[in-house]
């Protein structure tokens, strides 16, 4: 009798052992998969990660408080950093160039033979006549003009080429109590490619950053 007792004990501790090694399996198991499905990303990973820089972030600045109407007391407006801002001798018309812009006294008006030029200038708007009108008798046609807004209020852009190709054309114009504003760009024919698109989507940058009526709310006489 003594013996079978034994024996029932030994099976016994043989079933534990048995038992342990299981549970030591299932949980290593388990800790490999858990630590699978939740490993984080090596530190290397995160120096892939770009920096976003803000192309516009070294452009200059404009501002004017004198322009010579009435209903608009001085503008801002921001321009590229290889632009310089040029006296016009005008009151109502400012000139930003860039630093391959040259001009030739010889060439027909308005005299561009490098370069671009950046023109922000205010007109009075006739009477009895709208923007679109004006627009118009710019020489733009109904399907060349593009409804969008300038400082906020509704505008038309256009975009043309002189005849003969040296020069090409985009401007933006608005109104203001019968005040016509105007930002254009006049770059040289030859300029294309990647060139004009970077061009192009600057002056629609310094065109988004015109702001009328800055600094001082003063009246001015026209």
């Amino acid at each position: 009798m003594s013996k079978i007792s034994e024996n029932k004990k030994g099976f016994g501790g043989v079933e534990l052992f048995v038992v342990v090694v299981l549970v030591v399996l299932l949980g290593a198991t388990g800790w490999l998969v858990y630590k699978r499905e939740h490993k984080t990303l090596p530190l290397s990973g995160a120096s892939t990660l770009q920096t976003v820089t803000n192309p516009y972030a070294t452009w200059k600045s404009y501002t004017d408080s004198k322009v010579n109407f009435s209903s608009i007391a001085g503008f801002s407006i921001k321009y590229p950093s290889n632009f310089t801002s040029n006296d016009t001798n005008k009151p109502t018309q400012y000139m930003f160039t860039s630093s391959d812009y040259k001009e030739d006294g010889n060439s027909p008006p308005p005299y561009i033979v490098s370069g671009s030029v950046i023109n922000v200038s205010f007109d009075p708007l006739p009477t009895n006549q709208s923007l679109k009108d004006y627009v118009s008798s710019q020489g733009a046609t109904d399907n060349g003009m593009t409804a969008t807004t300038l400082s906020g209020l509704s505008a038309y852009s256009t975009s043309s080429t002189t005849n003969p190709k040296t020069l090409k054309y985009y401007s933006t114009y608005t109104a203001k109590d019968n005040v016509v504003i105007t930002v254009s760009l006049s770059t040289v024919y030859s300029t294309s490619g990647s060139k004009l698109s970077t061009l192009v989507t600057d002056y629609n940058y310094a065109v988004s950053t015109l702001v009328l009526n800055y600094g001082k709310e003063t009246t001015l006489t026209q």
